[in-house]
Formats: C-alpha cells, structure tokens, sequence
C-alpha cells in the first residue's frame, strides 16, 4: 500500500486515533461533514496516473455514507480514476448487501472489523 495524501474525518474523537500513527508532514488532515469540508475549499484534480488511496473507518449503518461512497468510487472508475478503498466497519446486515450490490466494484477492500486499525492506517499514511 502506498502513502495517503490526505485524511478526512467526521468527529473529534476520530482525530485521536491518529495520535497512535505517525504522518507525513505532507498529509492533508481535513474535517468532513456529509462528505463535505466546512470551509467549502475545491479538491485539486486527482492524478489519474496513480491510484486514489482511501481508507474509511466507520460504523456499518446508512447514516455512515457507505452507499455514497460506493457510489463515488463508481463514477470514478467510470472516469478511469483508479480507487484503492480500504473498508474498515462494523458487520451489519446493511454492510452485507453493500458488499452484495457492489461485489463487482473495482477497488474495494472489504475488511470488516479490525480490532486494531492503527497497523493499516499506519501503512496508508507511510
């Protein structure tokens, strides 16, 4: 797995999580709300020669924005932007028929829960 560029969040309490991986001077750290930074600012253009590395921790239910997210990595892909989504979240039915609905989808590495995610976070931000 290669370096993360950036790192998005919801909450305070995820920021702590993050005290336990060491990041690179040159990661984004950017809060989120809805998939949506506060301060409204534009993304650059993705490089479409290498992968856009996402990891995303979150609880398996439908207020989480797994199907958005999903649903982002399909446009995507559709785009030829190549998506390296590690999936880290709670076993729930809801997950299940994600996982279902979006078996096909390029890019996503279903992981489940990880009782301790620090190792792969730490391999994402490296």
């Amino acid at each position: 797995m290669g370096k993360t560029d950036a790192i998005l969040y919801t909450a305070e309490d995820n920021v702590d999580i993050y005290a336990h991986v060491p990041l690179s001077p040159h990661t984004i750290v950017k809060k989120v709300y809805l998939g949506y930074e506060p301060q409204g600012d534009i993304p650059e253009k993705p490089d479409h020669h290498k992968p856009l590395k996402l990891v995303m921790m979150a609880r398996g239910i439908p207020e989480k924005g797994w199907a958005q997210a999903l649903q982002a990595i399909q446009l995507l892909n559709a785009k030829q932007i190549q998506v390296e989504l590690q999936a880290i979240y709670s076993p729930t039915e809801h997950m299940e028929t994600l996982k279902q609905e979006y078996a096909g989808l390029t890019g996503v590495n279903w992981l489940g829960y990880l009782s301790n995610p620090a190792p792969l976070l730490a391999a994402a931000l490296s």
